[in-house]
């Protein structure tokens, strides 16, 4: 147990390092989607505006708003129930 601190400090960086990846796979997912969308704008107006309005991200939390960062639980070697709150770059 004397390493335990510095193994959980590692287990942090890693899955946060982990995340940053996922979120940039997902923030390329998301710009193809929002190109395609875009193609049926004048098209299909009204599925453009419900695309748009899926889009937007809601924090329904009712706590106050973190700047960022990653939040997980880890079970048994395994890490469950993470919470991500990403915000795209400036």
């Amino acid at each position: 147990m004397i390493g335990a601190p510095r193994n959980a400090k590692a287990l942090r960086q890693a899955a946060t390092e982990a995340l940053a990846l996922e979120y940039k796979k997902m923030d390329a997912v998301f710009k193809r989607l929002d190109g395609l969308a875009a193609d049926n704008k004048k098209t299909h107006p009204d599925f453009y505006n419900g695309y748009l309005a899926a889009r937007k991200i809601v924090d329904n939390r009712g706590r106050a708003k973190k700047k960022g960062g990653a939040h997980f639980r880890r079970d048994n070697n395994m890490i469950t129930r993470v919470l991500m709150n990403a915000q795209p770059p400036d």
